[in-house]
């Protein structure tokens, strides 16, 4: 097909559905064009695709999947989330280099059998954190502080989808971190929505402190 320059109203087709619709949803909207010249006009025009096509049946699965887990675990993951609620750490940052953000749930203790244990049920790694130090005045045993990681997007979905019914202090929060997981699967999130959930999730955690 002969090369031709792209209208006015082909620009504002292209602009409508390219982010959302589905492949052949915007080759039916624009019948004389190729999906490489498509695709090459929306890298002119820094149009980018959403990642929904395909992720919004993962979600489902996930979610379909995960309700089975929660009705054969609810003992263990209602013991888990009363560690969450009284050790663990919802936090979201900018990533240094590029446009990402780094979402993180991480469960500290001195006991890396407790850590183990739920790591079974909720993933993630163990990290030595640091030197918890003394006992007490009189005791001057030293003793190690262990860090439980979960920083993978789909395995932090999981975790709090699986803890979501049983916590109490920290809901809020992880319901935040949920939904950020889910919009980053599903679509392409752009930088000025990751400040807006890091100062929610921050907002969250000093009310957390303030009670």
């Amino acid at each position: 097909m002969r090369w031709s320059r792209w209208s006015e109203d082909e620009d504002i087709i292209l602009k409508k559905y390219y982010p959302n619709a589905l492949k052949h949803e915007i080759l039916k909207s624009l019948p004389t064009r190729t999906w490489e010249a498509i695709r090459w006009r929306a890298n002119k025009l820094r149009l980018y695709r959403k990642k929904l096509f395909t992720s919004l049946g993962e979600l489902e699965k996930i979610n379909l999947k995960i309700k089975d887990e929660i009705n054969k675990k609810r003992s263990d993951l209602a013991y888990i989330a009363g560690f969450v609620d009284g050790e663990g750490c919802y936090s979201l940052c900018k990533h240094k280099e590029k446009n990402k953000i780094n979402s993180v749930l991480s469960i500290s203790n001195i006991d890396r059998n407790v850590l183990e244990y739920i790591q079974t049920i909720l993933g993630g790694e163990i990290y030595k954190a640091r030197d918890a130090g003394p006992i007490s005045k009189k005791l001057y045993c030293k003793r190690t502080l262990y860090s439980l990681v979960i920083a993978r997007t789909k395995e932090l979905l999981r975790a709090c989808i699986l803890l979501e019914p049983f916590l109490r202090v920290k809901r809020k929060q992880n319901n935040l971190m949920r939904e950020l997981c889910e919009k980053i699967i599903v679509t392409n999130v752009q930088d000025r929505v990751f400040s807006d959930y890091i100062m929610k999730m921050r907002d969250l955690n000093h009310g957390v402190l303030r009670e």
